[in-house]
């Protein structure tokens, strides 16, 4: 992650949300940002940075690199580019042999090719040729062409984003959201055991906003009457 901080505002409740969301989705890599700072005198700078730093401690960005750049001027841009590609290449690539996965992101027909949708894989890869499965729906289509970054491409592997043209399906029953698997391994459920963090004091039927890959669902939380809310 790169979290962006505004030099001439300093750490802001959104920061805090953004912090607290960042931890929750498990991510491990950052550079810290201090944006702006052509609006802001040395001293101010300093103090910014204290701040940072202090809210940072004990989190998976407390030893993480920060720079300090503005994007007028173009000061510090070269030394966060050095330092995003040093933690990018620490990240252990996704693993390609496991099952393919995708959430779609993105439905729409093109002219003279019909259905395409877009994502992120999440893991495995496909092939020109090769059979997928929609889940909920639970149909099959096939991979009749694949782009990565605007290039026509034989193959997609775990972490590259993908369009993919695809045949035998309803572009109707498809929607972001959903998910491609590999046929074999895909099952669709509606139970799951789960380990939440609260983050707040939540009461009985609280309505909550359900995020699963790229879909966003809308519901009410509950417990069993015989377990008592832990925070």
């Amino acid at each position: 992650v790169m979290m962006v901080i505004a030099a001439d505002e300093g750490v802001m409740p959104q920061t805090r949300e953004h912090l607290a969301m960042l931890q929750l989705l498990g991510i491990k890599q950052g550079v810290i940002v201090l944006n702006k700072i052509d609006k802001v005198d040395e001293e101010w700078l300093d103090l910014v940075e204290e701040e940072v730093r202090e809210l940072l401690a004990g989190t998976f960005l407390e030893n993480a690199p920060l720079c300090r750049v503005s994007a007028i001027s173009g000061a510090g841009l070269d030394d966060l580019r050095n330092h995003l590609l040093a933690v990018a290449l620490k990240i252990p690539a996704r693993e390609s042999s496991a099952p393919f996965r995708l959430w779609i992101d993105r439905v729409f027909t093109v002219k003279g090719y019909g259905t395409v949708v877009t994502g992120s894989a999440l893991s495995g890869s496909i092939g020109v040729g090769d059979t997928l499965g929609l889940y909920p729906a639970g149909s099959l289509l096939r991979v009749r062409g694949l782009e990565w970054h605007n290039s026509k491409v034989e193959r997609i592997y775990a972490g590259q984003r993908a369009a993919i043209n695809l045949g035998g399906g309803d572009t109707a029953e498809m929607a972001r959201g959903m998910v491609l698997s590999s046929p074999v391994r895909g099952v669709t459920s509606n139970t799951w055991d789960v380990i939440a963090q609260w983050q707040q004091e939540i009461s009985n039927g609280t309505r909550i906003r359900l995020h699963i890959g790229t879909g966003e669902f809308l519901g009410r939380i509950y417990r069993f009457k015989e377990q008592p809310w832990e925070y």
